[in-house]
């Protein structure tokens, strides 16, 4: 059930600056309750979705867009009619994706192209070949600046009524806009969570990448527990092969080419790492990097700043023996640093705004550092606290 946030409580890669890092998170499960399960940050405006019906006292359904500059809502506002997942954006186009029908007054089978905010009112942009749509719930989209498409990932077994597995690519622009891709790599349950990743293939040379992780022990054929790696061009898997032994909830792109990676596991690639892990992310070599984080809980998000420092958020309470209340930070192979948010309840998402020095939160808390904040909020990147005058 949905319910309104912050009312009284009821019983591709280049895409984005280096100070606006893709580090969006899982959007887990709808029974988690109402929250927010992603953000992204685009040209001044923070995104928020979710599961909310009104946010922090304003009425949005699902999706609204602050501006991060003066913390005020922003007019557009596409009221889609069920939760919103996931976002991507590309040029002047907003997509979205979840478990709706309808989207800025129009038909809309859970996926969607918006103009941006701060443009006026919300408007659906249109498809010029084929209006696409998802038989169930779509988690995870993913822009591809090579194809000019659109990676999505979730619970559909069909996408614009042809069969395609939980994993899935359409194009986004141009004539044929909208229209399911011959790329198919179909697993054998649920996808959580897409990125697409420079990858070192060929011993020195990189490559794109798509990572794909969820709660699949198949993918395209090839056995693969909950974490793979193929190509985007024909979806062949790589024979790079981790392994975990629980779902991987987030993945994201770290310095070097290194990959982070979060869930419920607690071994992976050969060793010992509780919720979270760090790989070197080379084809056919899985190169466990760094000691292990230690959470005592899953892990819904790992966000990478401007230097070496990784925040993890997610259901944790204790991260390397410390307390962490679903938010901590390590800088290297380190113990956690001072970071400290301490919310009251599950984070599921993070977006790290370096240029700023801010990081913005999403989930199910209604208190962050021991004052009232419901489902979204922003902190500092120092010691995390809380930034009390965001939203305005």
């Amino acid at each position: 059930m949905s319910t309104q946030l912050g009312a009284p409580k009821r019983s591709d890669l280049g895409a984005f600056t280096r100070s606006e890092l893709d580090v969006r998170g899982d959007p887990a499960d709808e029974s988690d309750g109402p929250g927010v399960r992603n953000l992204l940050l685009h040209s001044g405006y923070i995104y928020v979705c979710g599961t909310f019906e009104g946010i922090h006292g304003e009425s949005r359904n699902y999706l609204a867009a602050y501006n991060i500059t003066t913390g005020a809502l922003d007019s557009w506002d596409p009221a889609p009619d069920g939760p919103v997942y996931a976002m991507a954006v590309n040029g002047t186009n907003l997509y979205v994706a979840g478990d709706f029908a309808n989207i800025a007054g129009v038909a809309r089978t859970r996926i969607a192209k918006l103009n941006l905010a701060g443009s006026g009112a919300a408007v659906e942009q249109g498809w010029t070949s084929v209006v696409p749509s998802a038989n169930g719930l779509v988690r995870t989209i993913e822009y591809y600046t090579t194809n000019a498409s659109l990676f999505l990932g979730g619970d559909f077994t069909e996408v614009n009524g042809t069969a395609r597995a939980y994993l899935a690519e359409i194009r986004a622009i141009g004539a044929s806009a909208g229209d399911l891709q011959s790329f198919q790599c179909d697993t054998n349950q649920l996808v959580r969570w897409i990125h697409l990743q420079n990858t070192d293939v060929t011993g020195g040379t990189l490559t794109t990448t798509l990572i794909v992780g969820g709660d699949f022990t198949t993918i395209n054929g090839e056995a693969r527990n909950y974490l793979a790696m193929v190509m985007p061009a024909n979806g062949a898997v790589r024979a790079w092969d981790p392994s975990p032994d629980g779902i991987v909830r987030h993945t994201a792109q770290g310095l070097n080419q290194n990959l982070y990676v979060g869930g419920d596991f607690t071994n992976i690639g050969g060793g010992v790492r509780n919720r979270a892990a760090l790989f070197e992310a080379e084809t056919g070599v899985v190169n466990l990097l760094a000691t292990d984080w230690n959470c005592d809980n899953s892990v819904h998000c790992i966000s990478r700043g401007l230097d070496t420092a990784s925040s993890v958020v997610g259901s944790f309470t204790n991260m390397s023996g410390l307390t962490r209340n679903r938010a901590g930070q390590r800088i290297g192979t380190g113990i956690p640093t001072g970071w400290d948010p301490n919310c009251n309840d599950k984070v599921f998402t993070s977006w790290w705004d370096g240029s700023n020095s801010k990081v913005y939160l999403g989930g199910n808390f209604t208190e962050v550092g021991g004052s009232a904040k419901v489902a979204f909020a922003r902190v500092n990147t120092g010691a995390g606290t809380l930034d009390t005058g965001f939203p305005s």
